[in-house]
């Protein structure tokens, strides 16, 4: 599994990418302009990611406005829906309007910190990004 981690708090992403470190390749970006960046080369080089975790309250570009960009990206590229990142927000805010948002514009889960790692592997296998047996 390919993972890019979108956080801007430096010992989140360190973390996170512990966590995932274990089921694959782990990309980190500080923000969202950083992390369209890497997104769309990595659909260039036709190695996309399978997976990103994104917060939404960054600097520079925010998740809900990164999540856009990367649907967008995908739609300009012609990228199918079997092919399609699966994007899980994970973040400090659990208001109804910020899920409602992100579920509007995509994204397949919606996590809030402090991250717990049961319901984080539950969206994993939901997902078919990970087998039953992977910790």
């Amino acid at each position: 599994m390919k993972t890019l981690i979108v956080d801007d708090d430096f010992a989140n992403r360190k973390m996170m990418q512990q966590r995932f470190n274990r089921y694959g390749q782990t990309h980190l970006a500080s923000n969202g302009k950083q992390a369209i960046e890497i997104f769309t080369e990595a659909l260039k080089t036709d190695e996309p990611f399978d997976l990103i975790c994104l917060d939404i309250a960054m600097p520079v570009m925010d998740g809900h406005e990164t999540l856009k960009e990367f649907r967008r990206i995908e739609e300009v590229l012609r990228v199918d829906a079997v092919r399609a990142a699966n994007i899980l927000m994970i973040t400090a805010m659990a208001d109804r309007d910020n899920v409602v948002q992100a579920i509007g514009n995509n994204c397949q889960g919606y996590l809030v910190k402090p991250l717990d790692m049961k319901r984080l592997k539950n969206e994993l296998l939901c997902l078919n990004l990970i087998d039953d047996d992977q910790q």
